[in-house]
């Protein structure tokens, strides 16, 4: 007999208002839940889990039960669930959770043991196992489980993730790197998920122990497994992550050494260090890449950039004549060998300097600098060439045909780098000859330039001036006066200027830079005593200054080179690293600290 349509249509409507009413209760119950009214989610979870016997609304009913302590009904309603349920064991671990809320360890160690015994050998239930101990924080369970589900060899999966992300929340940095190295060594598809884990890792490091921890990890696991090239390639990756270049370039240079032509990454790494005055690193690169490959397509450039990181180091560290008699010879031989083209540029640029500042020939430097103009070269290039020779003029106080090459230069390349440079010294040649209006709305516009040496030197400068500006302007000009006489190594009259500003006190605001200049030319005339006492003025008693972290750097370096005193340096270094976290020299700080840390170790 075929079913009356009306009766059909009928059932059919049943089930529809049925099934509405069941998903109504279970968007309230989900609704009281997340407003933690308890009681009622309970009774609405059970009532829909009597209805629907689906295990996730029994557990977010005794979920329900513990938010509400309500531990009798709870062991109750696990005790009546095993029965029906005995090999789902989720809710075996929730019964040991009773117990062990109840205060009874023995019985709830013992239910757990029972629970992990009873768990189907399938992925699924291990991972559900796994989970559940994670849930009730029950790490070292978890683990167990993972561990037995690795064992047996018809699961075939070895729950090394799981593994890792539980070691994870248990703070337990070293298993956590382990696991996740461990991974990737059976699946080497899947490095950056690993690199984004390890990312993930890194975040949560406060003190640098956890950052530690992750080197040492995957040091050891590099150094047993040397013929693996992934995690020499992590390696590099985490350490310019942690702006330790001298470790990445370690292993830039092992993995190029296997027969893997790493040229490139070597003289990029070398860049990246430069950039951040880490220049002994930086000539190592360029030294290796010039060294290793005399025939290849970049030893020239590798060449022309170690030269230049010679000498930006010699800057800072404020060498003596003869360092710079030296280079000028080695510079000469090497415009010799390449021949004088576009791509000896940068060193053409430092042997006019050479020529100009340390042996006064300011005429050669300058003619030199014409003859690079006349090449065929690109305007990029040119812009460099007349930037120089523009220090050139205001060094030898031709200030009009200065201002003249910095406009050029910052007109003609709109808003290159070399265009901020120019802007820069323009403000900075503004600043000298007591234009201070033009110079700040000069600096205004550079403080957001994407070279951090430009924006930090921008912000210190219009500090300067700002502070100032609106009051009494004499200390400002003073201080002006002194830069430009220490710029054109003039220091005797420097000198006078900055005992004026300091001894008179009559603008507290620039007497920390006042000092800072009375540092740097005592540090030039090697007397490291006197720098170093009035360094330690600056940062002690100024240290709110934008130039306190510069003094501590400056400090820790003549300390840690000149007065043997690295107790004391990696005071300043670390000081840095706590305090001044957006200094440009951070990553200077960061690696010396670490040499004169791992130093005193090995001691």
């Amino acid at each position: 007999m075929k079913p009356r349509p009306f009766l059909f249509a009928l059932a059919t409507l049943f089930l529809t208002i049925t099934a509405s009413a069941q998903d109504n209760t279970e968007r309230l119950a989900y609704e009281l839940y997340s407003k933690q009214e308890y009681k009622q989610a309970y009774e609405l979870y059970d009532k829909v889990f009597q209805e629907k016997r689906n295990s996730y609304y029994f557990n977010m009913a005794v979920t329900c039960l513990f938010q509400l302590r309500d531990y009798e009904t709870a062991e109750k309603k696990l005790r009546d669930y095993i029965k029906k349920y005995p090999k789902q064991v989720k809710q075996q671990i929730d019964l040991g959770y009773v117990y062990q809320m109840t205060g009874d360890s023995d019985k709830a160690k013992r239910q757990y043991e029972k629970a992990i015994k009873n768990i189907l050998p399938t992925k699924n239930d291990f991972l559900e196992a796994g989970n559940a101990f994670n849930a009730r924080r029950l790490f070292d369970y978890a683990i167990t489980v993972f561990d037995k589900g690795a064992a047996n060899d018809n699961i075939n999966y070895d729950f090394l993730i799981e593994k890792a992300r539980t070691y994870h929340s248990m703070l337990d940095i070293d298993k956590s790197v382990a696991a996740y190295l461990d991974y990737l060594e059976t699946n080497p598809n899947q490095y950056e998920f690993v690199k984004s884990s390890i990312r993930t890792l890194m975040y949560y490091d406060i003190d640098g122990t956890i950052n530690d921890k992750i080197r040492r990890e995957l040091l050891k696991k590099a150094q047993k497994n040397i013929d693996n090239e992934m995690f020499s390639e992590l390696i590099v990756w985490y350490s310019l992550q942690q702006q330790d270049y001298d470790l990445a370039l370690e292993y830039e240079i092992a993995l190029d050494g296997r027969g893997n032509e790493r040229l490139g990454n070597i003289i990029y790494l070398g860049d990246i260090a430069a950039s951040n005055m880490i220049y002994d690193v930086a000539i190592r690169a360029y030294k290796y890449a010039a060294d290793k490959y005399p025939d290849g397509g970049r030893h020239n450039e590798a060449e022309v950039k170690m030269i230049k990181a010679v000498y930006d180091e010699g800057n800072r560290e404020r060498r003596e004549d003869d360092f710079y008699i030296e280079l000028y010879n080695k510079v000469e031989k090497t415009v010799t060998e390449i021949g004088f083209s576009e791509q000896v540029i940068p060193i053409i640029v430092i042997e006019a300097d050479i020529l100009a500042y340390k042996m006064n020939r300011h005429d050669e430097a300058v003619k030199l600098l014409d003859n690079a103009l006349l090449l065929n070269i690109r305007e990029s290039v040119k812009a460099e060439i007349k930037l120089q020779k523009a220090d050139i003029m205001l060094f030898i106080n031709d200030v009009w045909e200065a201002t003249l090459l910095y406009s050029q230069v910052e007109k003609s390349m709109n808003d290159a780098p070399v265009a901020h440079e120019a802007r820069f010294r323009n403000a900075r040649l503004r600043y000298f000859i007591g234009e201070f209006e033009w110079a700040q709305t000069s600096l205004d516009i550079l403080k957001a330039s994407t070279s951090k040496l430009i924006a930090n030197d921008a912000m210190s400068l219009s500090l300067i001036i700002k502070d100032n500006i609106s009051t009494d302007t004499t200390a400002l000009r003073m201080l002006a006066k002194a830069d430009y006489d220490i710029y054109r190594k003039h220091l005797d009259e420097a000198d006078i200027t900055l005992d004026s500003l300091i001894v008179s006190r009559q603008n507290e605001s620039i007497t920390p830079y006042a000092l800072l200049r009375k540092a740097q030319i005592f540090e030039s005339r090697q007397d490291y005593q006197e720098a170093d006492s009035i360094y330690n003025v600056i940062f002690n008693d100024f240290p709110e200054s934008f130039i306190a972290d510069e003094a501590l750097v400056q400090d820790a370096n003549i300390l840690r080179k000149h007065l043997n005193d690295n107790e004391k340096a990696a005071q300043c270094y670390l000081t840095i690293i706590d305090k001044y976290t957006a200094s440009v020299y951070l990553a200077e700080a960061k690696r010396n600290y670490r040499i004169i840390t791992k130093s005193s170790v090995n001691q």
